[in-house]
Formats: C-alpha cells, sequence, structure tokens
C-alpha cells in the first residue's frame, strides 16, 4: 500500500529528537551510567600507550575501548529515538570488541599484536587492491605508493616487535588476528552468548529477515512499512540495558588487561549497577 504523502528530512529530524526526549524519561537510571563509563574510559587512556613499548595491549585496548564507547553513544542514540534495528548493527560491533577482548586477556602482548599486525596488512591488501585498479586503468595513483611504503614499514616494524618477544608473527597473526569467534566463545565457556546473542544481531546486520517484523505490519487487507521511528516491546528501558550492558562488559575486561586494580574495581560496579537496572526494567518517568 502507497503512503498517503512524502516525508523530507525535517520531519524525520523532529520525530528523532521527539524519540529521544520521550524515551529518556524511561531509562534516566540507566542513562546516568554513560557517566560512569566515560569515567572509567578516561581512566583507561591516562597511560602512556604504543604498540612498541613493553604493553602494547595497553594501546590497543585504549583503541577498542573508545570505539566501543563511541559505539554505544551512537547506539543509544538511535534505539532511543526509534530505530532500534539499526542500533543492533552497531550493537553486534560492541559484542565483538568484548570477544576480542576476552581473547586479549588469556595473551595479552601476543594478542595485541597479532591484532595491529593483521589489520596493517589487510589495509596494505586494501591499498595495493586500488593501486593495481588505477595502474591497469591508467588512472592517476596520487599517495597510493607513499602510503602503501609507509603501511608496509610499519608492519615490518610490528614484525619486528614480535620477534623481540619471541613471537612468531605469522602464528599470532593466524591466531589473534581475524578471530574465531564461536571458538574463543567456547573457551571461556559462553558458547551459548555465540549461539543466542551473537546469532540475534548478526541476522539483523546481514538481513537475514529477523529485523523485517520491527518495520512492517501485516493486516488483514494491508501490509504497512514503517520509515519512521518505531517502539519496541519493554520499552526504552530494554534497548538501554542491553547496549550499556555490552559497554559494562568491554570495560570489566578492559580493566584487567591494563592492570589496574582501582579502575578494576569502578568497572565491577558499573557493571553491577546495570544488572540491577535490568532486573527492575523500567524506571518510572522523571
Amino acid at each position: 500500500m502507497a503512503k498517503a504523502s512524502a516525508y523530507g528530512w525535517s520531519w524525520f529530524k523532529n520525530e528523532i529528537q521527539d524519540g529521544i526526549t520521550f524515551s529518556e524519561r524511561y531509562c534516566s537510571d540507566l542513562l546516568d551510567l554513560v557517566e560512569e563509563m566515560d569515567s572509567v574510559t578516561g581512566a583507561i587512556f591516562a597511560r602512556p600507550t604504543s604498540p612498541f613499548s613493553d604493553r602494547p595491549q595497553d594501546y590497543v585496548v585504549s583503541s577498542l575501548v573508545a570505539r566501543a564507547f563511541r559505539l554505544t553513544v551512537s547506539s543509544l542514540y538511535i534505539g532511543l529515538a526509534g530505530y532500534p534495528d539499526s542500533a543492533t548493527n552497531l550493537e553486534r560491533t560492541a559484542w565483538e570488541i568484548s570477544i576480542r577482548l576476552l581473547d586479549m586477556s588469556r595473551r595479552p602482548v601476543a594478542a595485541a599484536l597479532g591484532f595491529l599486525l593483521d589489520s596493517t596488512a589487510l589495509e596494505i591488501s586494501h591499498v595495493q587492491a586500488e593501486l593495481d585498479h588505477r595502474q591497469v586503468n591508467g588512472e592517476p595513483v596520487h599517495l597510493l605508493p607513499k602510503n602503501r611504503e609507509t603501511l608496509q614499514a610499519h608492519y615490518e616494524a610490528l614484525n619486528r616487535a614480535a620477534r623481540d618477544r619471541h613471537l612468531d608473527p605469522d602464528e599470532i597473526r593466524r591466531t589473534h588476528g581475524r578471530l574465531n569467534i564461536r571458538e574463543v566463545c567456547k573457551r571461556f565457556d559462553i558458547e551459548k552468548a555465540y549461539l543466542v546473542d551473537y546469532a540475534f544481531n548478526s541476522a539483523y546486520v546481514h538481513e537475514k529477515n529477523a529485523a523485517s517484523s520491527e518495520y512492517v505490519i501485516e493486516g488483514e487487507n494491508e501490509r504497512q512499512f514503517h520509515l519512521g521511528p518505531i517502539g519496541v516491546p519493554g520499552g526504552p528501558a530494554t534497548i538501554a540495558v542491553d547496549v550499556l550492558m555490552n559497554m559494562a562488559r568491554v570495560l570489566t575486561i578492559a580493566t584487567r588487561i591494563v592492570q589496574q586494580e582501582d579502575i578494576i574495581r569502578r568497572a565491577d560496579q558499573t557493571l553491577e549497577k546495570v544488572v540491577t537496572l535490568r532486573e527492575t526494567q523500567i524506571s518510572p518517568p522523571r
């Protein structure tokens, strides 16, 4: 069924802002935890870091925690604004970060350098593919050759850093680069999280039709497609608690990798608060 009229960006923007204002009242206690998470995140950053230091894991942890926090804020905003099916896409990456950190918790130096080696190798392959395409088609290559050389030099430096620590660069890249998420979950006895949580989030990311029920309404004589904001069963708190639980887990693992007792305690306390609020689900409007 065709919709009766068309709506422009201003309408969607206003609906999103109204959705945020409405939703915040029903999960204010949960949203208050963002400040606590930001504080713990800042404490993780407050240390000298370098991929070539004695603790490359601190460098990688800082990068991953920053990414997870940005995803958390984005997920909250999009989800509470009425696009929970899109927020799930972002949540999946934050969940993957928590699993990578779990993997790193067993072999911090090897996992950090393996991750960096693999990500740099992927960048080199992307640049090389673009350079090859332009050369074959006679197109300008601009700074691609120089960028490839810079990346290659960085990869070789990481390679040396691994060998200096008596690590096999190929082995740690193979083991800790592109993770086998299910195997990591098995190793930590949380395979159910892979089979249920990860599978659920992946169904949204890859559009295995799981998201359709969020915005398609089947009527007796018509089918409606919602393009604007929608609600979720259980209300805004169900969105906020899922998003914040992922970030709380990231922080509890990350703080243990950087081995700082005071922020380990603070991260644990934040996780406990999320768990407690999850049990109450919805906070009354203020």
